[in-house]
């Protein structure tokens, strides 16, 4: 008999569906990787902060946040104590610091860090450090081999390119 009734189905909201299935959640037995707490954490040395500050800037690339990652690559800082001043060559990129500074508290944490950050613009600072036109290579390679700006001169060389 083809025609009996097999069962019944009550057609409803989907709030009350919802309800109905909550899920408790569960509870498992795996271990809590734990955050060290502020007592625990330690001042890091320059070449400690310089490579926490890669990772930081390799995983700042794979978010597509390539500015903040181009910094944190190669970082232009003053490391006194557990102090640390961020030296950098526009308030644009200090703004993205600062927003950027809570997720890069938590990932220095992890390494085991702990650091007070302060921000100074100098741009005079950073073209120093940072040379991006040949002419500011010329100029700076000149001031360890002063011989280069006699031999630019006497073969006619150029380097404002």
């Amino acid at each position: 008999m083809l025609d009996e009734v097999v069962s019944t189905v009550r057609i409803g909201s989907i709030k009350q569906a919802l309800k109905a299935k909550v899920k408790k959640p569960s509870v498992s037995n795996e271990e809590v990787e734990e955050v060290p707490t502020e007592k625990e954490l330690q001042t890091p040395s320059k070449d400690d902060f310089v490579k926490s500050c890669k990772a930081y800037a390799a995983k700042l690339n794979t978010a597509q946040k390539r500015s903040l990652s181009s910094y944190f690559n190669d970082p232009l800082f003053e490391l006194e104590g557990s102090s640390i001043t961020f030296i950098v060559g526009s308030k644009t990129l200090k703004n993205e610091l600062e927003s950027s500074l809570t997720e890069f508290k938590i990932y220095l944490a992890e390494y085991g860090f702990a650091l007070d950050f302060d921000f100074q613009i100098n741009s005079e600072k950073v073209a120093e450090y940072k040379l991006f036109t040949p002419k500011q290579q010329f100029n700076a390679l000149s001031k360890d081999y002063p011989e280069l700006k006699e031999f630019a001169q006497r073969f006619g060389l150029d380097f404002d390119v």
